[in-house]
């Protein structure tokens, strides 16, 4: 069980972030970095775009 809880505070403070980064408009690398980078060149949305990556 606290294995789970571990993992999904991990989740968590990954998510927290990515959404501080995306709103701070600074790129990272990998999937996130990608994903922001498609983000600012079209209309879609960071978490669609994120998804789809």
């Amino acid at each position: 069980m606290v294995r789970i809880i571990n993992i999904l505070f991990g989740c968590l403070l990954t998510s927290v972030g990515v959404v501080i980064l995306n709103h701070a408009e600074i790129v990272t690398g990998g999937t996130a970095g990608l994903s922001l980078n498609v983000s600012y060149l079209t209309s879609l949305q960071f978490a669609l775009v994120f998804f789809l990556i």
